[in-house]
């Protein structure tokens, strides 16, 4: 272990402008840290950051492939979660898994809001039943055009729910396929990204209700559409982002047809012979552009056509339409090449041709050259109405209209108000009556062609959440912050109605646990500008900044998602940082100045724009103590952090050179911590228990994923801890020896954050399915369970009949103040049974069930910081 010190607190807090760098490298690719650091810093600093503050994307993609490959460049990052994927059930212990199982998962919504949507799809001949795929969220359906709330999810369980592309079969409407894996376009070299890898293609032939995963070809984990013949339904065409596939057999066996980063393909209309694709390397190369086969899109038939069309070293990402008002049409929307762009202008033009793509004519309308706003690697969509070949609509940052056969176009949404930005997905029905838009805000439906349109996100659970907060002072009150939504919170679970407090990309957020009208946050981006903590005093109506001393200084660097706490030992001394820990006093009253917590660089190396303080924890019993953790891997801790002499202490050594995705420290002795890394290749968790001087790798059985947040357990903070990684929660009770998935009912999604709150029940923030909820009890089949001074007895009888009356027991060794409480699965309070001081020795509570509703309840047996939860079944 390594020690440094400092004697003062100095270097008064300027923060300098966000700037980051990352990247999917593959082989070929670079493999030293400082060519990726500096071609991407060079892009970032040209394309990404400009005048208009308009919101990048490019960020928190980096971010997501930063923390994932930082220090195993060379690694296949899909690849490697696919075969994670294939391991966990051999790896899982079962008995722990089976124990578990008692536990109940429940959502907690937003439902009536929702998240990223890639791919629409409907059940040929019935509009009415629609199907709405998440980036990160599976397959959602609807019986009801999306109408009437009644979204139900039906992919939650598949072995992959990044959604990339949905297609029914005309023949028979039953089979649906989905290419998994969210198609995002590259960061550097046109080596592909996409957000969550996929598994290639999963497929249902009960309209949704089962799935299999198909045999692929490959280790492409990324889909941009599927589609299937209109007569033959053995015929499947899959444009993935390396190649171009063909099965003849309905999925179950796949001929590469055309090799490239291809970003759409689609049938003539009246002629499923004739095929079009589309090759679109985000960077322009020789081979971009659109491709045609006339014999059914067999290998070797496909032809470039290049008459009149822009140089494609010029080119990038293409999306195309075709309409069956006019067979002979086919429109291409092409983007600029990386290399070309300027700025925000990386729309090239609207290409059209009326004779199988033969020849080409450039459409010389209006249409913005930046109506993507620099993103077209990531919102871009088109569609063509199917009764009129003039109506025309393009989805880029918001939505264009052409009533004119792209003559001339005009903006038809707004800015949120009420489409959300950044479009993904277009879809008429057959008849044109109605069109369908997804983007980062959900579902839409227009019945005006465009020109108006109304959300259809009621019970849409997709929102992709970072991290969880909740009041410790009020069971019903929780805040989240998510991509593209800012900053959400509830009052009230059992509605799942979130409103949203802060715009952007949501970060960090805090409640002061002494008023919880004043909470804090922390937005990914703001516009371009420096990410500042906020302060609310009205619980999230209106926010000030807390910039007193901040600036811009080229040495200070910013995490897309920036970590913030307040002192446990005095509620208005906030902690931040960027390589430096930054410490400033009195931000209860909106006025702070900022200074270093010792002016030292914590990470290794300063160079590196993603080398910051990626996670700190401050020992709640000794406020003095702090432990920090960096994404170059860097562990350090100090004990004097209150004091004007500062020392931190190197604890790295025995360490993986990993990304440190969450450091914790146990509330009681700072000497005991625990740090969890992401990306693949290591171990993920490593505890200490005599500060740093050893760790001991307590990843067990876990699998090789990255893990992004880790909790003590309140019953066995010393041998029981859940983890969120990026399939799922996962627990153990004997430090790590053995882990398990925990509890029933929560989806196959990636777990960003993790916590328990005052009631001991176990919160996941999920990255495309909301906040689930479920009580953080271990065992609800153990005879008894205690906490200190009291011990809780299991109810009888368990389960009961509405109606029917159960008694609750438990035990107190000292008199004291106790509440007993009585919530739904929801977390919902239903009942206070008992709200007063008792007196030591047994005590039995009769609960009468009449007017609950058949379902799971949980009872917890509270004193000051102490609880025990238990479950009750009401049949």
């Amino acid at each position: 272990m390594h020690r440094f010190s400092t004697k003062r607190l100095s270097h008064i807090a300027v923060f300098g402008a966000i700037a980051a760098a990352t990247v999917l490298l593959m082989p070929g690719s670079p493999s030293n840290w400082d060519d990726v650091f500096e071609e991407m810093s060079a892009r970032r600093n040209a394309k990404i950051l400009n005048a208009t503050g308009a919101k990048k994307h490019v960020p928190g993609l980096e971010y997501f492939y930063m923390s994932r490959t930082y220090g195993n460049f060379g690694i296949n990052v899909d690849l490697a979660r696919q075969e994670a994927m294939r391991d966990v059930d051999f790896r899982e212990n079962k008995s722990l898994r089976k124990a578990t199982m008692a536990n109940t998962w429940t959502a907690l919504g937003p439902a009536n809001t929702g998240g990223r949507i890639r791919a629409i799809a409907f059940r040929p001949g019935d509009y009415s039943t629609l199907y709405a795929g998440g980036a990160s969220g599976g397959v959602f359906k609807s019986t009801e055009g999306g109408m009437s709330a009644s979204w139900e999810p039906i992919m939650d369980f598949a072995d992959a729910i990044p959604v990339g592309a949905i297609a029914i079969d005309p023949q028979n409407p039953d089979v649906i396929y989905v290419g998994t894996g969210e198609p995002t376009m590259d960061l550097v070299k046109s080596y592909g990204a996409p957000s969550y890898a996929g598994v290639g293609v999963m497929k249902s032939t009960d309209g949704g209700t089962t799935w299999n995963r198909m045999p692929w070809p490959d280790n492409s984990s990324a889909i941009h559409t599927v589609i299937v013949h209109p007569t033959n339904s053995n015929i499947v065409l899959v444009a993935s982002r390396s190649n171009l596939y063909r099965s003849e057999d309905g999925g179950q066996n796949w001929a590469r047809v055309q090799s490239g980063i291809i970003t759409d393909v689609a049938f003539r209309e009246d002629n499923p012979d004739i095929i079009y694709a589309a090759i679109g390397n985000d960077n322009g190369t020789s081979i971009n552009g659109v491709y045609v086969s006339t014999t059914g899109g067999v290998k070797w038939s496909w032809s470039k056509v290049a008459d009149n069309w822009p140089d494609p070293d010029s080119t990038g990402r293409i999306e195309l339409a075709t309409t069956p008002a006019d067979p002979n049409l086919l429109l291409a929307f092409v983007m600029r090449s990386r290399t070309t762009q300027n700025g925000d202008n990386d729309f090239l033009a609207v290409m059209r041709s009326t004779n199988n793509g033969t020849n080409w004519e450039r459409l010389h309308g209006n249409l913005p050259s930046d109506f993507t706003s620099g993103q077209g690697f990531y919102n871009l969509c088109a569609a063509i109405s199917p009764t009129n070949k003039d109506l025309i609509l393009a989805g880029g940052f918001e939505v264009y209209q052409s009533q004119n056969g792209g003559t001339t176009w005009s903006r038809v949404t707004r800015g949120n108000s009420p489409v959300h930005v950044d479009q993904h997905v277009l879809e008429f029905t057959e008849d044109g009556k109605y069109v369908y838009l997804g983007n980062d805000g959900g579902v839409y439906r227009s019945a005006t062609n465009g020109s108006s349109w109304t959300p259809l996100n009621d019970q849409l659970e997709t929102i992709q959440f970072y991290t969880l907060a909740f009041d410790p002072n009020d069971d019903e009150r929780f805040y989240g912050g998510a991509q593209d939504h800012g900053v959400f919170q509830t009052f009230d679970l059992g509605k799942k109605s979130w409103r949203l407090r802060r715009g952007g990309d949501g970060g960090y957020i805090l409640v002061d646990p002494d008023n919880s009208n004043i909470l804090y946050s922390r937005v990914a981006v703001e516009g371009g500008t420096i990410p500042v903590p906020s302060r609310s005093t009205n619980s999230g109506q209106s926010w000030s900044r807390l910039d007193r001393g901040f600036g811009s200084i080229e040495q200070d660097r910013f995490n897309w998602l920036t970590p913030m706490m307040l002192s446990p030992a005095d509620r208005t001394r906030m902690y931040t940082a960027t390589q430096f820990m930054y410490t400033a006093k009195g931000v209860d009253q909106g006025s702070p100045s900022w200074s270093t917590v010792g002016d030292v660089d914590l990470t290794k190396r300063s160079s590196y724009q993603y080398g910051v303080v990626s996670s700190f924890d401050i020992c709640e019993s000794d406020a003095s103590f702090m432990w920090i953790g960096c994404g170059d891997g860097r562990v350090q801790y100090s004990d004097v952090i209150t004091s004007l002499d500062v020392e931190w202490f190197d604890a790295t050594d025995g360490l993986p050179n990993r990304w440190v995705s969450e450091v914790r420290v146990d509330r009681s002795n700072p000497d005991i911590a625990i740090v969890v890394f992401s990306g693949y290749g290591t171990g993920h968790v490593f505890k200490t228990t005599d500060r740093g001087a050893t760790w001991v790798d307590i990843s067990g059985n876990l699998p090789d994923v990255p893990v992004n947040g880790i909790v003590f357990s309140r019953q066995k903070p010393a041998s029981a801890y859940f983890a969120a990684t990026d399939i799922g929660v996962w627990f153990t009770e004997d430090n790590g020896q053995t882990w398990a998935r925990f509890g029933d009912g929560l989806p196959n999604v990636v777990v960003y954050d993790i916590d328990i709150d005052e009631q001991n029940r176990l919160i996941a923030a999920t990255h495309g399915r909301g906040m689930w909820i479920t009580s953080a009890v271990l065992s609800a089949d153990a005879p008894e369970a205690t906490a200190g001074n009291f011990a809780l007895q299991q109810n009888y009888p368990n389960p009961l009949t509405s109606g029917g009356t159960t008694t609750i027991s438990f035990t107190l060794q000292n008199s004291d103040d106790v509440t007993l409480k009585l919530y739904d699965a929801s977390g919902k309070l239903v009942r206070t049974l008992v709200d007063n001081n008792q007196n030591p020795g047994s005590h039995n509570v009769n609960v009468n069930t009449s007017g609950l509703l058949s379902g799971v309840y949980f009872y917890t047996l509270s004193s000051g910081s102490q609880s025990v939860t238990r479950k009750l079944v009401v049949l």
